[in-house]
């Protein structure tokens, strides 16, 4: 990869975050005290996410008693930041009990989610 790939691809990688964050306002305006925390992950977390043609950008959201709607509100919020940046974002939207259960059995989503993630 030459200089001008690398130095695109970290526009892009600074973009990707800047829709993730701007997913997580949207989030947060929508939800209010209801969200507990929201974290980036995944490959743009990590450092590995080779653009937008090759990775989608995942998200975290921990809601206080989510439901199924909160669910489909949430992806809606996703669309809509998607059709606004051009980044697909892919929210994991779990109750704050759902995640501590994932935790306490050791599953590697909510490992990785906690380890790799960061805030938003």
């Amino acid at each position: 990869m030459d200089l001008a790939s690398i130095q695109r691809l970290a526009a892009q990688q600074d973009a990707a975050r800047d829709a993730a964050r701007s997913y997580a306002a949207r989030v947060r305006s929508e939800f209010g005290t209801r969200v507990n925390w929201i974290k980036l992950f995944g490959s743009l977390a990590r450092g590995d996410w080779m653009g937008p043609d090759e990775s989608d950008v995942d998200v975290a959201v921990v809601l206080h008693g989510r439901t199924d709607e909160d669910s489909e509100r949430s992806v809606r919020l996703a669309t809509d930041e998607m059709l606004a940046s051009g980044f697909v974002i892919s929210p994991r939207v779990f109750s704050t009990d759902e995640f501590l259960r994932l935790q306490e059995r050791e599953l590697r989503l909510p490992r990785d989610i906690m380890t790799e993630g960061e805030t938003l």
